[in-house]
Formats: C-alpha cells, structure tokens, sequence
C-alpha cells in the first residue's frame, strides 16, 4: 500500500512539475510611434475603411515561416487582436496623435468623409532564417476621394527587415516601424498631388455612395420618356417615393383609360 502512496506522489510531482513548466502566454500589437512632427496636415475629414487580410492571417496567433513551403503558429505568442483591427485601431491612434486630418472616423454609417483610406494586408509574419531572423510586412494602401472615388495617393509595398535579436517580441517592433515610413511616404505622395491639383483640397465633398437608377414605366405604346430617373440616395425619401409611384401609376391609368375607344350606348358585344 505504502509503495503505491509513493509511486503516485512520484507521478503527481512529476505531472507538477511539467505543468508549472509550461511557458507564460504573451500579447503583442503594433504600435505607431507618436514622438515625430507630422510629415502633412490636411483639412480634410478620413474614413478608414475596413481591413481587408488575407485569410491565413487574419488570426490572434502568430505566424512564423520557416520557408516559402513551411509555415506554422506560435502556441503562446499571440496578437493581442486581430490584425485587421488591430492595424485599424492603430491608424486611427496614430492619426489623432498627429492631427494629421481634421476629423477621423471608423464607422461608415452616418459618417460625412472627404477621404477614404482602404488597406489590404497580404502578409504580417515573422521569417525564421537560419543566420537570421526578419518581420514581413505586405500591405497595398489608397486613399481615394468619398464622393467620385477617384483615388489621390496609393503605395504598394512588401518589405522584409531583420529582427535585431531571435525574439517573437521584436516583430511588432519592425512591423510598426514599417508601416510608419510608409504612411509618411503616402501622405507625402498625397500633399504633392494636392500641391499639383489644388482642385483635390478645395469644398469638403460629403460620403456618398453611387446614385441609383429606377427602373422607367413599362409600355413602349405610352407617352412617357422613357430615359431612367436618376437620383443621389441622399435625396431619396420613402414617403416621398411611395408618393411618385402612386403618381405614376395613376398617370399609367389615365393614358391608358383614354386609349380605349368609346362604343355607342346600347351596342351589344
């Protein structure tokens, strides 16, 4: 009995000690740096559009790759969000700090903008490198007008900077370091087109989406014009468009009414 009371202290403190071993869990995020002086400062109002990441990155775990066939996940090494919120929470922090546009938005709903800034992240991955280790940063950046959509400045890049020691800790270090040069190289590139074009800078343009085309009446025989009403959706009005098609149909019946020919009174069928 006393050798089996043994044997499983033995095992428990064994079990204990593999447990109590175990590495601490670590969160990490990017972190734009707020010390500099703004390379630009537009009176303008931004919405920065959703995060568009790539599928294989878009996870709270961290990716590392070990070739250009091999990739896999830290196990107790994470993002402390997700990286498509995590860059856009990271932009609007670093644009209020600067006061770089008049007014910053995250939400499109109800939001009046005169620029919109649209990011795609291809790759955020730390490169295990047998001399080195490197954080990748791959990201195509647009900022584009609310109302036309033209687009003012864009900047593709794919960049690859060595970590300074084999630390998961120091990738949101370069990363952050990164995506930094390359917004001040973006609103370099959009104060010079502003520069160019003072149109660009002129009357704020309010948010707006494509106008919408309704459908014109049917019946080629009816003398309507046929051409498509256009209208902006600010200008639409539920009440005021249940009023134009009630319009609409009773000019339909009318029109049609007068086209049918009247019989003498008394004439059979």
């Amino acid at each position: 009995m006393m050798k089996k009371i043994a044997v499983l202290a033995a095992v428990t403190a064994a079990c204990w000690g593999c447990f109590s071993s175990l590495p601490d869990k670590i969160y990490l995020q990017i972190h734009l740096e707020e010390g500099t002086a703004p390379a630009a400062r537009f009176e303008k109002s931004l919405l920065i559009d959703r995060i568009v990441v790539d599928e294989l990155y878009d996870d709270f775990r961290i990716l590392y790759r070990l070739s250009p066939y091999e990739v896999n996940y830290y196990s107790y090494s994470f993002w402390a969000e997700k990286p498509s919120k995590m860059i856009r929470d990271s932009l609007d922090h670093y644009f209020a700090a600067r006061n770089i546009f008049s007014k910053v938005a995250l939400n499109p709903v109800g939001a009046e903008a005169d620029w919109i800034l649209r990011c795609t992240l291809h790759r955020i991955e730390e490169i295990d490198a047998p001399a080195a280790w490197a954080a990748r940063l791959t990201m195509d950046l647009e900022i584009a007008e609310a109302k036309t959509g033209a687009v003012l400045a864009a900047r593709h890049f794919d960049r690859q900077e060595p970590l300074t020691k084999k630390n998961v800790a120091e990738v949101p270090v370069v990363l952050s370091r990164i995506l930094a040069e390359e917004l001040a190289a973006l609103f370099a590139e959009l104060k010079g087109k502003v520069r160019a074009f003072p149109e660009v800078s002129r009357a704020p343009l309010k948010a707006s989406r494509p106008p919408r085309t309704l459908n014109p009446p049917i019946g080629e025989n009816l003398n309507f014009n046929h051409k498509a009403r256009e209208r902006r959706d600010d200008d639409v009005h539920p009440l005021r468009d249940l009023a134009e098609d009630r319009q609409v149909a009773v000019e339909i019946r009318t029109v049609a009414q007068r086209d049918i020919p009247l019989r003498p009174v008394g004439m059979g069928t």
